[in-house]
């Protein structure tokens, strides 16, 4: 068992890698007493607890406080207080055994189940990403086992893989390490980590796809959706609502670019383009998710109407050029609906989030209606949504990719560390974390990575320069940044 002490060194030298924040380092370790035990003032603390402790090596040991499962993601069964368990939904036992055991364990598991194994495996690439140990990312084996599933998740119904390539994804799986690590500090194997992460979910609705998948499907009729539409979409409501795309379960520590930002990359678009202010698609799609009403974000599929006026002032609040820009607005709304689709955990069913069902055509005129439908999963833990200045963002997104990106990062952690009816508390960020706010992990090249600086804290300027921020400087350490919040009226 590790003291408070050693935990410490651990924890600091993840904030200097810049893996976590050194405001979320602090209020740790104020947790944590000499004995290295946790003592969490709620639940939602002793979460992130655990997801710090085991992101650095350390086993989570809680003194008191809320009782949590036993693996982070995980979701109480309906049937968990009469004793209830499921061999088939994959639900592990507490981490408490040795990961030799925990490993042998998921093996015989796989063995037994081998067509839901390799389901949950090619379904969630990006979840085995964040699972693989990074030493092992670049290896032959770690390679191979990436394109297997690429192959899979794209080419094969997973569950029609030939017997050889389900028992060589399995080989690949328990051999390469993870990041978790056992009772005994010796890592998981991949497979062991991805069944107790993502086996023991019985969340009906997974949150993102595991690989853009861009076909024509056949949806069936949502009979029963709510006739529910924005009451007057000529409205200027300075104030709107961004649907958390996240589970609360599934944030892992540190700093990265805003949900909004990678989701949109996962759906197969492109978040970061050279030329002036953000892309386009980019633009519009976070537009998209704003406009729609809260019964989206409640799983139903809603109808927003509006009008090409709508898009446009959205879009170019300076006013616009038809001839110019009306063609630029048309293939905008075109690369939204060639996105990729959310996908439910068991892959059975697959849908475009945002949908033009009416567009801008070649003659449109600024009267002429639009007919967008949203339809976003409900997030466990994820809350009402993330609350912004639209004329901000709108501004920001004409103006400066990176100040557009910042913003929305701000907006992502505000809403994750805010509490109702508490003092609000502002974030410290510094150099590495600046950069990795917009614009995630860094580049190997050191004038790529000059720039980014360089672009990340003129990003910040900026921001305060609109009014959105007061900047200031932590007292301890000038060389990092503090923005409060001044965006809201």
């Amino acid at each position: 068992m590790m003291t408070k002490a050693e935990i410490a060194k651990r924890v600091n030298a993840a904030v200097e890698t810049g893996e976590l924040m050194g405001d979320t380092a602090r209020a740790l370790l104020r947790w944590i007493g000499e004995d290295g035990r946790v003592t969490a003032p709620n639940e939602r603390a002793a979460t992130l607890a655990r997801e710090v402790l085991e992101a650095v090596g350390v086993e989570f040991r809680l003194v008191k406080g809320p009782n949590l499962p036993a693996t982070p993601g995980e979701t109480k069964a309906p049937d968990a207080d009469r004793g209830e368990t499921s061999e088939r939904s994959g639900a592990s036992k507490p981490a408490t055994r040795s990961a030799a055991a925990r490993n042998r364990s998921a093996a015989a598991w796989a063995r037994k189940h081998p067509i839901e194994a390799v389901t949950m495996l090619a379904h969630h690439r990006v979840v085995m990403d964040d699972l693989l140990a990074e030493d092992a990312a670049g290896i032959p084996e770690g390679v191979e086992l990436r394109e297997v599933l690429e192959y899979l998740a794209v080419n094969e119904d997973a569950d029609r893989a030939p017997r050889a390539i389900t028992d060589h994804v399995f080989r690949l799986a328990s051999r390469l390490p993870s990041t978790t690590v056992g009772s005994d500090a010796e890592p998981l194997s991949l497979l062991a980590a991805a069944r107790e992460s993502l086996g023991a979910d019985q969340r009906g609705e997974g949150m993102l796809p595991s690989t853009p998948r861009v076909r024509v499907i056949e949806t069936p009729e949502d009979r029963n959706r709510l006739p529910e539409v924005l009451p007057d979409p000529s409205l200027e409501e300075r104030q709107r609502i961004l649907p958390t795309l996240q589970a609360a379960a599934d944030r892992r520590p540190g700093v990265s670019p805003a949900p909004w930002l990678q989701v949109f990359d996962r759906l197969g678009g492109s978040s970061m383009e050279a030329g002036r202010g953000a892309p386009l698609a980019l633009r519009l799609w976070v537009e998209a998710l704003a406009m729609a009403p809260s019964a989206a974000r409640r799983g139903r599929l809603v109808d927003v109407e509006l009008e090409v006026r709508d898009l446009v002032k959205a879009l170019w609040p300076d006013g616009w050029n038809r001839g110019k820009q009306l063609p630029r607005l048309r293939d905008a709304c075109a690369a939204i609906n060639g996105l990729g689709w959310f996908a439910d955990s068991e892959g059975r069913t697959e849908w475009a989030p945002v949908l033009f069902r009416r567009r801008p055509g070649v003659a449109a005129t600024l009267n002429d209606p639009v007919l967008l439908q949203v339809q976003l999963p409900p997030v466990k833990g994820g809350g009402a949504g993330a609350r912004f200045n639209r004329e901000t963002l709108r501004r920001l997104g004409l103006r400066s990719a990176p100040a557009y990106r910042l913003y929305l990062g701000l907006v992502a952690e505000w809403d994750r560390l805010g509490r109702r009816g508490v003092p609000p508390t502002w974030p410290g960020f510094g150099k590495a974390e600046r950069r990795r706010l917009i614009f995630g992990d860094d580049p190997s090249n050191r004038s790529t990575l000059r720039t980014r600086q360089a672009d990340a804290d003129q990003a910040f300027e900026a921001l305060e320069a609109l009014g959105a921020i007061a900047l200031k400087r932590d007292p301890e350490d000038p060389r990092i940044f503090v923005p409060e919040r001044r965006d809201l009226d």
